[in-house]
C-alpha cells in the first residue's frame, strides 16, 4: 500500500531494508546515510507527518493538529 501511494506521487516512505520495493513500479529506493556517504547505523522516529497545506481537508487538520500534541 506505501509503495502504490508513492509511486503515485503522494507520500514518502521509510521501509526497512529487507522490503523490495524497487519492483513497484514509479517506486525509487534511496538508501539513508551520513554526509560523508557512511551508513546510518540507527534511526529512530517519533512521528511525522507531512502534507500539502493549501489541500489539507479538515480530517487531515484534525490529525495534524493530534499528531503535534504527542
Amino acid at each position: 500500500m506505501l509503495g502504490g501511494l508513492v509511486s503515485l506521487g503522494v507520500g514518502i516512505a521509510f521501509i526497512p531494508s529487507f522490503y523490495n520495493a524497487s519492483r513497484v513500479q514509479g517506486v525509487v529506493c534511496k538508501a539513508l546515510v551520513n554526509a560523508d556517504g557512511s551508513p546510518f547505523l540507527e534511526v529512530a522516529i517519533a512521528q511525522a507527518m507531512c502534507h500539502k497545506a493549501s489541500k489539507a481537508t479538515p480530517t487531515v487538520k484534525a490529525l495534524s493538529a493530534l499528531v503535534k500534541d504527542l
